[in-house]
């Protein structure tokens, strides 16, 4: 009961994440404990490095490794949202015992952003609002309690300023984060409804829909489905297709076979509508009396010809320009003889295939006649 009260109020976003995407909110906690475990695991080997054991305070980086360990059993047990608790308390705290015994500098300006982004990611913007505005009272407090307790320098030269940068930086990260959940939630909002529309569609259709897995279990199924095989949606979702079998819904002959009647006869004729594409590499050789034309054979396969067009207006319409060639052209090289010396005509090329498709027209290019 107090894990139903606790999750019917938490934030929308992590309620459907909780809910609908289990497995991906365990992979975020998971993947939480492993970081802060082995950071501070690997936080505390340098810190032998550099000092011996007898110099050094308690070891605070041990106790938040040892609730990184409790926290991953807890979420094998499969309390999650325990062992999220855990590992962001045990950060929080060891972050407030080194402001108190060391002083603001001590503490790595990394982690508040950190804790922040885990609590907003475990537990909702709300609660990651809530920790970024409290820290405001409870950082500062850790560092001034230091002296009058007698564990800590302390405020410092220069340490107001730095704790002013950290919190406006854990303050800008929360209104990030904040709005990322918000664009989530209206994703997720989406999705649901569209789910939904889905269902209803599923639900009223005359016809029986069944949905099966890749091994063949039946995940899901429709009230058609219920009236063809005669079985409740309970019975249905988990059983194996193959083994349920087509059954007539009234008549003795429960569960021997049906075959559909066959469908209607379609004929296809296929045909090529796809048109060469249009000559290329032209050039022109101009004598008194001729002008040859040649150019590249095209590519495709198929091209059953060319044809060949003139004109002396190279602005006139391709449309009345004059047609050289009756019958397709089937090499590449052309012989215009009707041409006029000091005249300078202008050609362009299209192709066409076995199919009837004509090509664009080629580039115009001209020669003058000497």
């Amino acid at each position: 009961m107090a894990t139903r009260r606790s999750a019917a109020g938490a934030d929308p976003i992590f309620r459907r994440l909780s809910a609908h995407a289990p497995e991906h909110y365990r992979r975020w906690v998971r993947a939480g404990i492993v970081a802060t475990s082995a950071s501070y695991a690997i936080a505390f080997v340098s810190i032998q490095l550099e000092q011996p054991w007898s110099a050094q305070p308690h070891p605070r980086e041990l106790y938040v490794v040892f609730a990184g360990l409790v926290a991953a059993w807890l979420e094998r047990e499969g309390r999650t949202r325990a062992a999220a608790r855990l590992v962001l308390a045990a950060i929080w705290l060891e972050l407030h015992a080194t402001l108190l015994t060391l002083g603001a500098r001590a503490a790595v300006g990394g982690v508040f952003p950190a804790i922040l982004a885990g609590v907003v990611l475990f537990f909702g913007a709300r609660a990651g609002t809530f920790v970024a505005l409290s820290s405001l009272l409870s950082v500062p407090c850790a560092v001034l309690a230091g002296p009058w307790l007698g564990l800590g320098p302390g405020l410092g030269p220069g340490d107001l300023l730095y704790l002013v940068a950290i919190e406006a930086c854990t303050l800008g990260i929360t209104f990030l984060l904040r709005q990322m959940m918000r664009t989530l939630d209206g994703v997720l909002n989406n999705a649901e409804q569209d789910a939904r529309r889905l269902r209803e569609l599923i639900d009223g259709a005359p016809d029986a829909i069944v949905v099966v897995n890749e091994a063949g279990t039946i995940e899901d199924c429709n009230p058609s489905a219920e009236l063809l095989f005669l079985r409740q949606r309970a019975e249905l979702v988990g059983a194996r297709f193959v083994d349920l079998g087509l059954s007539f819904a009234n008549g003795p002959r429960r569960g021997e076979p049906v075959e559909s009647r066959e469908s209607n006869i379609v004929e296809v004729n296929p045909k090529d509508k796809f048109a060469p594409s249009a000559p290329s590499a032209i050039t022109l050789a101009a004598t008194p009396t001729t002008i040859s034309i040649f150019f590249a054979t095209n590519p495709e396969k198929d091209v059953a010809g060319y044809r060949i067009y003139r004109s002396e207006d190279p602005n006139l319409d391709k449309a009345k320009w004059q047609l050289l060639n009756t019958n397709l052209l089937t090499t590449n090289t052309f012989q215009d003889s009707k041409v006029q010396s000091g005249k300078t005509y202008y050609y362009f090329l299209t192709a066409t295939d076995k199919a009837g498709n004509v090509s664009g027209a080629s580039d115009v290019v001209s020669e003058s006649v000497p």
